[in-house]
């Protein structure tokens, strides 16, 4: 096997469930540059959503399981067009700078959302919140997350934890015990 990452389809829904919910709600995420007015369902939106590349077979199952199901659903309504591209939140940080750029965007987590929040490129998802009950929906840390200068600006895709752990047999040898455990890793040196 290559070392390309497979989705499992675990890891599928937690990176799209967020992203259901952004593109049901998808006309009022870009900023306020673009969408002055009330959102409101018109027949034939085009709904443009930017992220990074995955692999292709990643790129495959997104576009089958996500894409072409939500369009599906909402046939006549809504149309999501999602492109996958490489340096992403470059790209994307110029179209918005030059007035252009999609409605929906993928970022590299919180502290990218308060830079694009300050430069004027997302929109308050406060009312969203409420009117579709997010805080029944998510965690509190996930919407918490997407707070920028107390208001909601934007929804986690992933959750991320990385797991250290000390193999016993290794920190034995080293002449540890859970007892002694270091506090830093570079005491394991």
């Amino acid at each position: 096997m290559s070392g390309e990452k497979r989705f499992s389809r675990r890891d599928f829904l937690k990176a799209t469930s967020v992203a259901a919910a952004g593109a049901a709600a998808s006309p009022i995420l870009h900023g306020e540059r673009r969408f002055l007015q009330p959102y409101s369902v018109r027949q034939g939106v085009k709904v443009a959503y930017w992220a990074a590349a995955p692999t292709a077979e990643q790129q495959e199952i997104l576009q089958r399981e996500f894409i072409d199901s939500f369009n599906s659903a909402h046939a006549g309504e809504i149309e999501l067009e999602m492109s996958f591209l490489e340096k992403n939140v470059e790209v994307t940080q110029t179209a918005l700078a030059a007035g252009a750029g999609p409605d929906i965007y993928d970022v590299h987590g919180p502290a990218w959302v308060s830079q694009f929040t300050s430069a004027g490129f997302t929109l308050p998802l406060d009312d969203f919140a409420e009117q579709y009950a997010w805080n029944e929906k998510l965690l509190d840390w996930a919407l918490e997350v997407g707070m920028v200068a107390g208001s909601l600006r934007s929804l986690p895709q992933t959750y991320e934890d990385p797991d250290h752990r000390l193999q016993q047999d290794a920190v034995r040898g080293k002449g540890l015990d859970h007892a002694h455990q270091p506090r830093r890793v570079r005491n394991l040196g």
